[in-house]
């Protein structure tokens, strides 16, 4: 079902290389499980490729296979929290996987295991799976969130956190809404 490769000279084109691979809420249990699809990515020297959709569950702890748990080691589910979304591969058997943790460079990953980071999620306040969509490699939200709302903004400037991961260059595309006391402006 998965396959992989072995590269002895990689293009320099090769390095990042990610295709496919898409992640979404599974849809029996959207709250706590995510399926990845099929597709191909670079992993340290190696082009791994999964070939049908496979589902880990966030509330879990990792372990090896499908509708298994993902948290790595270490990790804990907790609110309003990002977890990073890895494809992974064990140098030893070969073997194809994905994993979550809190860090963008899969630092909790399992002994034995390269991984390769290919989309992150966020929980709510309960800890659950915040919906949404991937469309190639933008994220877009099922019900956007009211990053500053109510908020006071003065006439100069302000700063304001937006919802995507702290730990990432991300391309953010906001909607806002100014009012004042007798016109809205957008």
């Amino acid at each position: 079902i998965m396959k992989i490769g072995r590269i002895e000279s990689p293009s320099t084109k090769l390095i990042g290389y990610i295709d496919g691979l898409t992640v979404a809420n599974n849809a029996a249990n959207p709250n706590t499980d995510v399926d990845f699809g099929p597709g191909v990515a670079w992993c340290n020297d190696r082009l791994i490729e999964n070939t049908s959709t496979r589902t880990k569950i966030l509330s879990g702890t990792w372990a090896a296979g499908n509708n298994n748990g993902g948290r790595f080691s270490g990790v804990s589910l907790s609110a309003d929290t990002w977890y990073h979304c890895f494809i992974m591969h064990e140098t030893a058997t070969g073997a194809i996987d994905f994993g979550f943790d809190t860090s963008v460079t899969g630092a909790s990953k399992p002994s034995g295991w390269d991984v390769r980071l290919i989309w992150s999620i966020k929980t709510n306040g309960s800890s659950q799976i915040v919906p949404f969509v991937q469309r190639g490699d933008r994220c877009i939200w099922k019900t956007p969130p009211l990053d500053a709302y109510s908020t006071f903004v003065t006439t100069t400037s302000s700063l304001i956190t937006v919802s995507s991961p702290a730990d990432l260059n991300c391309d953010v595309v906001c909607a806002f809404t100014f009012l004042s006391a007798s016109t809205t402006y957008m």
